[in-house]
């Protein structure tokens, strides 16, 4: 059938759902990601419950989640879920150190976890996590 160059605008965009609380962040999210081709957010919530609903609704390729959330923290939340959605690739962001919790966001079952403030990062992360170069 030929090359696939040129056809990049008819690939399938890989779908994100962002699990956060506070909105001046799930505006940011909604900013970075806009640009981004090849990546759609299929679905931003504000806590682990509703999460747990939109990911089996729209069976996104990743889910961005804050480590601190209403009920629980996004390492628990990531631990609870991870084995039950196993195609899907779980990132966890936080405002604080993100080495101190490294370790027990690898164990509970992300892909990887990163400080929030730094978009370019982010957008690199959710990049490499979904194979988009």
């Amino acid at each position: 059938m030929g090359s696939s160059s040129g056809y990049y605008g008819s690939m399938a965009k890989k779908r994100i759902v962002i699990v956060e609380d506070h909105e001046e962040m799930q505006i940011l999210y909604k900013a970075m990601f806009r640009r981004e081709k090849g990546i759609e957010i299929a679905a931003q919530v504000s806590d682990a419950e509703d999460a747990l609903n939109v990911i089996k609704e729209s069976n996104p390729d990743l889910v961005i989640v804050d480590i601190t959330l209403p009920g629980m923290s996004g390492i628990e939340f990531v631990e609870q879920v991870h084995e039950s959605f196993p195609g899907i690739k779980f990132l966890i962001v936080t405002g604080h150190d993100s080495d101190r919790f490294y370790e027990s966001a690898k164990k509970a079952g992300a892909d990887d976890l990163i400080t929030k403030g730094e978009s370019t990062e982010l957008v690199s992360a959710v990049r490499r996590l979904l194979g988009i170069t």
